[in-house]
């Protein structure tokens, strides 16, 4: 698939719709329609996605990751109140790539402004508010942008913000990759639940999260549907399979 029937596939069905993603100018990449399930109370912890193809789903959710899920013929739900990174910590990748192009020129004043900031071995909380302050424009025209063009034209939405701190992070050799994902966002008692791309890292032997657009806590109310790790120039059939373990509809409890 290239990168313009890509990008035609991501606007068809994931370009943001709602009022609240335009008033509050946040940056997921779409809607999901959210239901409240009937008869739970708020400590009753439930999400249930519903979803056309749940085999990859649920693989990446009980073996890649320790979700407790329950597998019903119409949906899957999860019963996990927390976020589940995956199992294995061996993940070491800081190389750049086709995406994640770092090792160009234009890298090099982002890296000396860093260091000239926050010194040679910068924390992972100075890089993501690094990330959200740079990228000025908080937008849905870009598509899917790779990170040199990021860094050029500094606008974009949640993967542009997750793809640029993927690759600053690993330009200081903090192993790091995009997650993609469902975010339930409340606010004034109306629950959400919108496409969303964040960052998953290894620091100092364990997995983190981060969110470089939203700068909040990635805790239970994000649900990684998986991460993209094909970053060369066939990366659009990575996306193309992120995409396809999106749910069409939510319903939750507890959030």
């Amino acid at each position: 698939m290239t990168k313009t029937a890509l990008l035609v596939f991501f606007f068809l069905f994931f370009y943001p719709q709602g009022t609240l993603a335009a008033e509050k100018k946040l940056v997921f990449l779409g809607n999901i329609e959210f239901t409240p399930i009937k008869g739970y109370s708020p400590d009753d912890f439930e999400l249930r996605l519903f979803i056309k193809e749940k085999t990859g789903l649920l693989k990446h959710l009980t073996e890649e990751r320790s979700y407790h899920i329950i597998n019903k013929s119409e949906y899957l739900a999860i019963k996990s109140r927390h976020y589940s990174f995956p199992g294995k910590t061996g993940y070491s990748k800081v190389e750049p790539s086709f995406i994640i192009d770092f090792d160009i020129e234009l890298f090099k004043p982002i890296r000396n402004e860093i260091i000239e900031k926050y010194g040679k071995k910068p924390e992972p909380e100075d890089l993501v508010r690094y990330v959200n302050h740079y990228i000025k424009d908080k937008n849905f025209n870009r598509g899917f942008d790779i990170a040199s063009v990021i860094a050029r034209k500094k606008e974009g939405d949640c993967t542009e913000h997750a793809i640029l701190l993927v690759s600053i992070m690993r330009m200081f050799k903090i192993p790091a990759k995009m997650a993609m994902g469902i975010k339930v966002f409340t606010e004034k008692g109306v629950t959400r639940a919108f496409g969303h791309a964040w960052v998953e890292y290894i620091f100092n032997g364990k997995w983190k999260g981060a969110d470089p657009s939203l700068l909040t806590e990635v805790d239970h109310s994000y649900i990684p549907m998986g991460t993209l790790d094909r970053e060369g120039l066939d990366y659009a059939m990575g996306m193309v399979t992120l995409f396809n373990r999106m749910p069409y509809r939510l319903e939750g409890s507890g959030m």
